[in-house]
């Protein structure tokens, strides 16, 4: 956003479409992907995506076709309804991207980008006003002009942007690492599309300055959160540092074990989590065994032996063991 920028007519972009579409849709007509819409980094991530569910095949050099059953069976599960980016999400807008029918289950991410210097910034609001933006005025420690970027609200703040995922989001991926990766990619795509709406970049020495503050991991096929919620148990473990690292959610009307650590929750899903459950299941009552065959993995990790002496606590407790 500079002075320059301000006379210019404001380049309105397509956002909230379902690109998904938009990738089928081309092979349906050209049997080739599409060329633009999206950044490339963007476009791989989508297309990615349809080739993992089946639903698009490469058939020769370029060419590729539409498998119209598994896409009929994706758009039922996929519910992407278009909203402009000044439109608020309402009651009867969803956004859910399911992308595994198994593994773990990335939500409730939140980023920070820090901001370069920009002229202009103070006076954000008029420039929102100019280009007829909906956005509101929150004062909290400070004040923050917010406004909707597909589904995702984006605070803009003096030296930041502060983003938010959509709570119907969910990115399911087979790792918590995995899911967080497409995380990052998706944010990406948001502050490219952010760019577009303020005419300006939010590059530091070329690149993008984000780090994410938020994200929760969550096991939905977890036997321990079935178990202990059918006995009425709760479960919320907290590490060394004083911090909730897991715990049962059932938010989603289903017991889930969910790691939330703000920084060691992928670590805690995919090297604790995830391998503690995979050995219970080859070895489902010798849960005390489990802890000798990862000492020697965790002798020099001693925070992750303390995790795993935890778990095993809660799988006894809840066997009378």
């Amino acid at each position: 956003m500079t002075s320059a920028s301000c006379g210019k007519q404001v380049k309105v972009t397509p956002l909230g479409l379902d690109f998904y579409l938009t990738v089928v849709e081309s092979i349906k007509r050209l049997g080739k992907l599409p060329l633009g819409g999206r950044s490339k980094q963007a476009r791989n991530w989508y297309v990615k995506r349809l080739i993992q569910e089946g639903i698009i095949h490469k058939i020769g050099y370029g060419v590729w076709e539409v498998d119209e059953q598994k896409w009929s069976d994706f758009q039922q599960v996929k519910q992407v309804k278009v909203t402009p980016y000044h439109t608020p999400p309402g009651v009867d807008k969803t956004f859910t991207f399911h992308t595994q029918s198994r593994g773990v289950r990335g939500h409730g991410f939140q980023f920070i980008l820090k901001l370069p210097v920009l002229k202009n910034w103070d006076r954000r609001k008029d420039f929102l006003r100019s280009r007829q933006i909906d956005f509101s005025v929150l004062k909290a420690r400070g004040v923050y002009h917010q406004l909707f970027i597909q589904q995702f609200k984006v605070w803009l703040c003096q030296k930041s942007v502060i983003i938010y995922f959509p709570r119907s989001l969910d990115i399911l991926e087979e790792t918590a690492s995995e899911s967080k990766r497409m995380a990052f990619l998706k944010v990406l795509e948001i502050i490219r599309e952010l760019e577009d709406v303020l005419e300006t970049s939010f590059r530091i020495a070329g690149k993008y300055q984000v780090r994410l503050v938020k994200q929760h991991y969550a096991d939905p096929n977890n036997i321990l959160a079935r178990r202990m919620d059918d006995d009425g148990q709760k479960l919320h473990l907290i590490g060394e540092d004083g911090k909730t690292w897991l715990l049962i959610d059932c938010s989603t009307g289903m017991p889930e074990l969910e790691c939330v650590h703000p920084v060691e929750a992928v670590r805690d899903m995919d090297e604790v989590v995830m391998a503690f459950f995979k050995d219970l299941r080859l070895h489902p009552v010798l849960p005390g065994e489990i802890l000798a065959m990862q000492s020697g993995a965790l002798a020099d990790h001693l925070a992750l032996s303390v995790i795993v002496k935890q778990l095993i606590e809660a799988v006894n407790k809840i066997d009378g063991r």
